[in-house]
């Protein structure tokens, strides 16, 4: 009796089977690449293959330069796939500032995951915007890598600086623009990279108080690499010392020591001594370089909110009270026309009285507080402005050693000791 399935069917049904997983990878990728492969399998399944014509073809027009053209295509097709990896599952990037010290150090490789929350794809255009599934969305305290969203604009003769912060700072005049050719419009996907941690999700109602994150009125846990500002006595100060425990920064002020410790250093301490205490700004007194820059809120980064975070297919009312709130996500990340006269808000040349945002936001925030350029300072992260989330540290530079060092263990973003 013969058996029921053969050789070659086997070899038809793996072949079938892969046809179906690279149709489903083209799908869920957005690209061509799986689609190619796709055709490549099914010619392999006829009885006479085009691979013999095309390389008879090849070895006739080509002659003796048939090595050179296989090397060009193999490395084409290498190139491609590392391309394609990097765009839908995973990256390298480098990290450069000081704003999530201790939890990252200047210098550090870090592995991306395009997976969470998902590759995107045509980021730079909010109508066509989607992403692919991710194998799990965002959540409090990840560690994301993204677009900065003020960068849509440049100037020129300060390319590093953030064009949007130098007019609140220093007004237009100041900021020394002369013509409108000295501005530089950058698309999402070519705005700078930022790396913050996660504290606002989208539809969540965000507040500070006392320097305390909430989420719902959720508190949301600072790490314990993190860093902030405190007031110290002599008593505390001395204990820090005996314990070897040292200042990321230290200042002296007419209202006393300054140090800059980590949340774990400060918890230790609270629980042995009372000579320590947060440095705060005061509660209602108005920072103007603090979103949504209104000094009649009376925010500063220790005292500010509630905020509500957009959520895509979420209404609000388009009112006097919100719209320095929203009037740039409006504007900017979802590119509509907004005009706001005495009587009226006009959304793309009509009257409107609320708005149905596209994109989910997110609220972000650096673990080096007092040096972070965060959501505290310019609103909130769009969607299609994230890369992906910081899953570990490939290479880190050691500070002391002045050397590189590499993680051969998932230590997932731990200081080194």
């Amino acid at each position: 009796m013969p058996p029921l399935i053969t050789t070659m069917d086997k070899k038809r049904i793996f072949k079938i089977t892969l046809i179906v997983l690279f149709v489903a990878l083209g799908i869920w990728s957005k690209s061509i690449l799986p689609y190619l492969i796709v055709l490549i399998i099914l010619d392999s399944l006829r009885k006479n293959t085009c691979y013999p014509r095309i390389l008879n073809f090849v070895k006739k027009h080509v002659g003796t330069k048939m090595v050179f053209v296989e090397w060009v295509l193999a490395i084409l097709l290498a190139t491609w796939l590392i391309a394609f990896a990097k765009n839908n599952f995973a990256d390298v990037y480098t990290f450069h500032t000081s704003s999530m010290h201790q939890t990252l150090q200047v210098g550090d490789v870090l592995l991306v995951n395009k997976l969470v929350p998902g590759p995107r794809h045509n980021c730079n255009n909010v109508n066509n915007y989607v992403r692919s599934c991710g194998t799990s969305d965002l959540t409090y305290n990840n560690v994301i890598i993204f677009n900065y969203p003020e960068a849509d604009t440049l100037l020129e003769s300060r390319p590093t600086e953030s064009y949007h912060y130098l007019r609140r700072l220093y007004g237009e005049d100041g900021v020394g623009i002369k013509d409108k050719s000295q501005l530089k419009h950058l698309e999402v996907d070519q705005r700078p990279r930022f790396v913050k941690r996660v504290f606002g999700l989208p539809g969540d109602s965000i507040k500070i108080d006392y320097g305390r994150v909430f989420a719902n009125d959720k508190h949301i846990q600072f790490p314990q690499e993190s860093i902030d500002r405190y007031l110290l006595s002599d008593e505390a100060i001395a204990f820090l010392k005996e314990n070897n425990i040292e200042p990321y920064n230290e200042y002296v002020t007419e209202r006393g020591t300054i140090w800059e410790l980590m949340q774990k250093d400060y918890e230790r301490l609270q629980e042995l001594s009372e000579g320590i205490k947060p440095d705060l700004m005061l509660k209602n007194l108005p920072d103007p370089l603090v979103f949504p820059f209104n000094s009649h809120l009376l925010w500063n980064m220790h005292h500010m909110g509630p905020v509500y975070i957009p959520k895509k297919g979420d209404t609000v009312s388009l009112t006097p009270g919100n719209l320095d709130l929203y009037s740039r996500a409006i504007q900017v990340f979802e590119q509509n026309q907004l005009i706001i006269t005495d009587e009226k808000v006009w959304l793309n040349g009509e009257p409107a009285t609320h708005y149905t945002f596209k994109l989910n936001y997110y609220w972000v925030m650096g673990d080096n507080r007092p040096h972070s350029f965060d959501s505290r300072f310019w609103g909130f992260v769009p969607e299609n402005h994230i890369i992906g989330k910081v899953e570990k540290i490939i290479f880190s530079r050691d500070i002391n050693k002045k050397g590189w060092i590499y993680h051969r263990k998932n230590r997932f973003l731990k200081e080194l000791n």
